[in-house]
């Protein structure tokens, strides 16, 4: 049990191994929720990551 993040509600109970960090690629998502590596490599191959998503920087909306 821990505290929620969410100012409405007091804890949350959570169980099982934590999601992957929202960084991590399609692949590791996939497995974490047990689709079959047929499956992960099949939408992979049809959704590519566009570079903008690769990169890990914060980049300003106002950059030119």
């Amino acid at each position: 049990m821990r505290w929620s993040p969410y100012r409405d509600t007091g804890h949350t109970v959570e169980w099982g191994d934590p999601t992957p960090e929202w960084w991590e690629d399609d692949t590791v998502f996939g497995r974490f929720y047990g689709y079959s590596e047929d499956a992960i490599a099949r939408f992979v191959r049809h959704h590519p990551r566009t570079p903008s998503s690769t990169v890990s920087e914060t980049c300003s909306p106002t950059a030119s």
